[in-house]
């Protein structure tokens, strides 16, 4: 019963690393191709002609006048000397927070009379000649164009202009928070020769610009009691980062907090329920409904770092005053030290808040 969950004895800490702008930076290997070579990327030929690299205005293998690279020395192009298709692809690791976006430059010159578009990436059945770029579920196949394919960022299709310039596509890969994704770009050809260029391939994490920002602690700071409410900004010295929000029989507790610009912080969660006693709170997931991806703890809304606690039904929980402390110390900080804070006789640094109220 989820009132056991109040009477449980259990650590909730959680360490965060924020700062008020942290850019991941570039997560593509050799996006430039500036090696010379495909390291970091992975080629699959069937048939004829190669997915490899290329400098200068001569295509590699059939020796057409191409465009030279647009950015530095190289770029990956698709030739042939007969049908065959091309796959180049890289899997990425999109961070679970902050804005991640792909672009890339690509170029066409299909010197067929039209694009085809096949129901395949197979260049041994009927006509196909086109080129695409999705991104994919690194468990499929990887020529599929099927359930495999989580975004098309951009394919050929029939009457498109046969010669391109290197020209931008782009994708927010917001869907794919937290997730492990494949870059890949396909190529077919059976109909006559297609060069297909890609360069300046990017993946870029930028993490929120904080403009609630706060120093790890230095000295105790107790900052005050309020009663819990909903709110989405606040100056974290005079309002509160606790809310608690009623929606019929269910409450749910949220927590927003600063962005920590010089450091690791260490969060305690103690609540108070009298006249039941004094308990840490942490592994409620044993008994309550937590997001997912409560790992490494911490979701974004807007520049400010938030979190859903817990949402449980209010007519389960023992009658009582409650009062909640949101403790913040300096990472590491020792759980003895921990206990002196919320006995009040710790003269270590800390922040801390507290939230009062009377269920049911």
């Amino acid at each position: 019963m989820v009132s056991k969950t109040l009477k449980a004895v259990v650590v909730f800490c959680m360490v965060v690393l924020l700062s008020s702008m942290a850019i991941a930076g570039e997560l593509v290997i050799n996006g430039g191709f500036e090696t010379g070579d495909t390291t970091g990327w992975t080629v699959v030929n069937a048939g004829s002609g190669n997915f490899g690299v290329m400098s200068g205005t001569t295509s590699p293998i059939s020796f057409y006048t191409v465009l030279a690279p647009p950015a530095g020395t190289y770029a990956a192009m698709t030739d042939q000397t007969g049908g065959g298709s091309h796959i180049l692809y890289q899997d990425i690791a999109v961070p679970l927070h902050g804005t991640t976006n792909f672009s890339a430059t690509i170029y066409l010159h299909n010197r067929n009379t039209d694009y085809i578009t096949g129901a395949d990436l197979n260049a041994g059945g009927p006509p196909n000649q086109q080129f695409r770029m999705d991104i994919m579920n690194p468990m499929a196949a990887v020529d599929d164009v099927g359930s495999g394919v989580l975004m098309n960022v951009y394919q050929t299709q029939p009457g498109d202009p046969l010669i391109s310039g290197y020209m931008p596509i782009a994708a927010n890969l917001a869907p794919f928070a937290g997730q492990t994704v494949r870059m890949r770009f396909a190529e077919v050809d059976n109909m006559f020769y297609f060069q297909a260029g890609v360069d300046e391939v990017s993946v870029q994490n930028v993490q929120p610009s904080c403009s609630i920002t706060m120093n790890v602690p230095t000295s105790p700071t107790n900052i005050g009691t309020f009663a819990p409410g909903i709110f989405m900004s606040y100056d974290p010295m005079v309002a509160r980062p606790f809310g608690l929000e009623e929606a019929g029989d269910i409450l749910t507790g949220r927590l927003w907090l600063p962005c920590w610009r010089n450091g690791h912080v260490d969060v305690h969660l103690v609540l108070d329920e009298s006249p039941y006693g004094q308990y840490m709170l942490s592994e409620l997931h044993q008994w309550l409904s937590f997001p997912a991806n409560i790992q490494p703890w911490m979701t974004y809304t807007d520049d400010d770092v938030y979190t859903e606690l817990f949402s449980l039904q209010k007519s389960g929980i023992l009658p009582g005053n409650y009062k909640l402390d949101v403790i913040v110390v300096p990472s590491g900080t020792a759980a003895s030290t921990i206990d002196q804070i919320v006995s009040g006789a710790a003269a270590a640094p800390y922040y801390k808040w507290s939230f009062t109220e009377t269920l049911p």
